[in-house]
């Protein structure tokens, strides 16, 4: 059986931050927080790697990519879904998700699996 490492993008840390921050959470409910995330290897998206692969999916997205087809209407995606999803394409990495923003990027920039969000 393969080992699986848990990574988190940079810009999900900033999301779960700013979800927090929205929602009032005290100092004790932060801190927990910071310890959770202590346990995930945070991606940066600083790298030409990632900021290219950004710029293909966002084409792509818009179904305006020359180099590859789309069997989907055009649609726009949130400037951070770009961002993990270019990240997680670059690191090769599956992307666990709540929602169906990444399913037209499944299997030609990424694998994707979706979880049942309890919220």
């Amino acid at each position: 059986m393969k080992d699986n490492t848990a990574i988190i993008c940079v810009v999900t840390e900033g999301e779960i931050y700013s979800l927090a921050t929205r929602n009032g959470w005290g100092e004790r409910k932060i801190k927990l927080l910071d310890e959770l995330l202590e346990n995930y290897i945070v991606a940066d998206i600083h790298s030409k790697d990632v900021t290219k692969m950004y710029a293909q999916i966002d084409a792509f997205s818009q179904g305006r990519l020359k180099t590859m087809q789309s069997n989907f209407s055009a649609r726009n995606m949130s400037k951070n879904d770009i961002w993990i999803a270019a990240v997680s394409t670059i690191l090769d990495a599956i992307l666990i998700t709540t929602d169906n923003d990444f399913d037209h990027l499944d299997p030609n920039f990424l694998k994707c699996i979706k979880v049942k969000s309890n919220l």
